[in-house]
């Protein structure tokens, strides 16, 4: 389209030039828009933007002024007639939206409003919420609309955790925590806080809401009690969470008033009562809008206190809702996933654990707290697979994750399956500070019963593994001790005594079966076959070695192998199943033992079965028989 050069401000008639200085404005020449804004006919505007395209001064297809007739207009125009006409693009447009086109147009014509700083903000927000991704061109928009640099870079950290940019958080939150009395000091704060909560640096996390202070925390009380428990400090919790009783009653207050009440019940008592709460927690922020950002998830926050008090159901049916809702956007998708490989791996379904474990590896790195979440899960599997090298491997994969990840009251879950496999390999003393550490932080609340009884669980575990008795009866007593008060801890007391006689040769059989079935039924399936297992191949009598090895093998989950070589479906028709599968475990390195408590079966059996498949296979010696058998390159076998 030709345009004018040479048109000038006096030769446009007073009607079209405040069309005109209506489409600059508005940024574009849509012909109800600018009609809404000058109060005219829309016949009567279109008349004129067509007779203003004729010239040059418009273009109709662009939707938009000539850049140089669009400066020429904004030139001509005094401030006060800028002024009115941006209060009513801003009445007109902002009840049904403002356009990022109509936002351009507003901040090049000079519009200095807040009510434009906050559709701006808020479209900035949304932007970077959505599938899109980031887009800063309202971020600029708005600061040039009059909106401060330290308002606009709480915002960015503020959705910059909200889709898990951590580093972007922490950075731009440093602009405005250097002024603690500036008015978006809560905004940075609080994304600081989840980042740091995320990077397993919950001290920073409690340091923050320090310094925010009791006065301003609103809202984030109640996950400021959550970072000072989680750290052991019982008091400065209870002080936050009185604050925390008097959210507002929006959606998201009342879910983080119930996050509130929920963390003090898990003190008391058995802390069960904990559980009903945390789970209408996560329910009631279901519903809460994407921005919302916190550094915990109430599903996976009552997921722990699930598990820790042996409610694995509820926990896989709150987690479950998590994941299918989103619940707390694409940062705690990861976390939700672990937590239920968790279940299922302390119910014995490895298969289950391994496959959800994989897709979140498979999906990227998880941060900080998580990749402890994930190490812990691959010793822990390994360690149930009976498959010594992959647990040594992963050991040393998880030594160094731990070193990096400060201990704290949500990962002690963790710390005590780490615990158990270190002492399996005779490295306990590895972890001696951070358990000393973890022993602080129970003392320190009290030794409550919901976050210490898995924990000395835990301890019972290790001890067994690493064959010291001695080591086993604290952790027992203080079983013991919860037990005054926790159904759960009674069951984990009295699986503890079962293990100490085993461990004396001084155990009853009934003993057993009641002691596995209890811990069947609260999940801890895998340690309910084990106990079994162990006291068949340490039973002296024969009735009750059949009874206990049939107990194992009916409490024991069906998995099943992922798949199976060609060189292992042509051994079939010279091995039985049964042979088979002792072959493999021989050939990955078991003892006759390990073997034997792994099938269920005792070790002589296990000796009586090599002599078989050495015969079968042709093997002069040992030796022989296990080149063979490790030329084969079989998929490890999981019974």
């Amino acid at each position: 389209m030709t345009v004018r050069p040479d048109l000038r401000p006096d030769d446009v008639e007073p009607e079209l030039e405040r069309v005109l200085l209506a489409a600059a404005v508005t940024g574009t020449t849509d012909v109800d828009t600018v009609a809404a804004v000058v109060d005219a006919h829309p016949t009567a505007v279109s008349d004129h933007l067509r007779a203003a395209a004729e010239r040059g001064i418009v273009d109709l297809e662009e939707d938009r002024l000539d850049p140089a007739h669009r400066d020429t207009v904004l030139g001509t125009a005094s401030r006060a007639e800028l002024a009115s006409l941006h209060d009513a693009v801003l009445d007109a447009q902002i009840p049904g939206g403002l356009s990022i086109a109509t936002a351009r147009g507003l901040v090049a014509s000079g519009c200095r409003d807040r009510r434009l700083v906050d559709v701006l903000l808020s479209a900035a927000q949304e932007s970077v919420l959505s599938d899109e991704g980031w887009d800063d061109e309202p971020f600029e928009l708005a600061q040039r609309a009059g909106a401060s640099p330290t308002e606009i870079a709480a915002l960015r950290a503020h959705v910059a955790a909200a889709t898990g940019d951590f580093d972007l958080a922490l950075r731009t939150s440093d602009v405005v925590l250097s002024d603690p009395s500036g008015a978006d000091l809560p905004m940075a704060v609080r994304a600081a806080a989840v980042s740091h909560a995320h990077r397993g640096a919950l001290e920073h996390t409690r340091m923050l809401y320090d310094y925010l202070g009791p006065d301003a925390l609103g809202m984030d009380a109640a996950f400021g009690a959550w970072a000072h428990l989680g750290a052991g400090d019982r008091d400065a919790a209870r002080g936050m969470l009185d604050v925390a009783g008097h959210a507002l009653p929006t959606t998201v207050g009342r879910s983080l008033a119930l996050v509130a009440r929920g963390l003090e019940q898990s003190l008391d008592g058995a802390g069960q009562a904990a559980l009903p709460t945390l789970v209408q927690s996560a329910t009631t922020l279901r519903t809460a809008s994407r921005d919302v950002i916190v550094p915990e998830s109430p599903a996976a926050l009552a997921a722990l206190v699930a598990i820790n008090c042996g409610e694995l159901s509820t926990a896989e049916a709150v987690l479950t809702a998590a994941v299918e809702a989103d619940l707390c956007g694409p940062s705690y998708r990861a976390r939700h996933q672990l937590l239920l490989a968790w279940t299922s791996m302390l119910r014995g379904d490895t298969v289950a654990a391994r496959e959800r474990l994989e897709a979140v590896t498979a999906a990227g790195q998880p941060e900080m707290r998580d990749i402890l979440l994930v190490q812990a899960l691959t010793v822990g599997l390994a360690r149930r697979e009976s498959d010594v090298p992959a647990l040594a491997q992963a050991w040393v994969a998880a030594q160094e994750s731990i070193t990096g990840h400060s201990i704290d009251l949500y990962s002690l879950l963790a710390l005590g399956e780490l615990w158990v496999a270190a002492a399996r390999l005779r490295d306990a003393p590895r972890l001696r500070a951070h358990l000393d550490e973890a022993d602080r932080l129970l003392d320190a609340l009290g030794q409550p019963p919901l976050w210490s009884a898995m924990y000395h669980w835990c301890g019972v575990q290790a001890a067994i593994l690493a064959e010291e008795p001695a080591s086993l009866v604290p952790h027992s007593q203080a079983l013991v001790v919860a037990a005054r008060t926790s159904p759960f801890a009674g069951i984990l007391a009295g699986a503890g005594k079962v293990w100490l006689e085993m461990l004396q040769e001084r155990f009853q059989a009934a003993d057993v079966q009641a002691s596995a079935a209890a811990l069947d039924r609260h999940g801890l399936t895998w340690d309910a076959t084990r106990l079994a297992a162990q006291a068949a191949a340490r039973s002296s009598d024969r009735d009750d070695m059949l009874t206990l090895m049939q107990l194992a093998r009916s409490l024991q989950r069906p998995t099943f192998s992922r798949g199976s070589s060609e060189d292992e479906a042509g051994l079939r028709p010279h091995l039985t199943d049964r042979e088979a599968e002792v072959a493999q475990l021989v050939a990955n390195g078991m003892s006759y033992r390990d073997i034997g408590e792994k099938l269920f079966i005792s070790p002589k059996t296990v000796e009586h079965h090599v002599a078989r498949i050495r015969r079968r296979l042709g093997a002069d010696s040992r030796s022989e028989m296990l080149e063979v058998l490790r030329s084969l390159n079989w998929d490890d076998l999981r019974t």
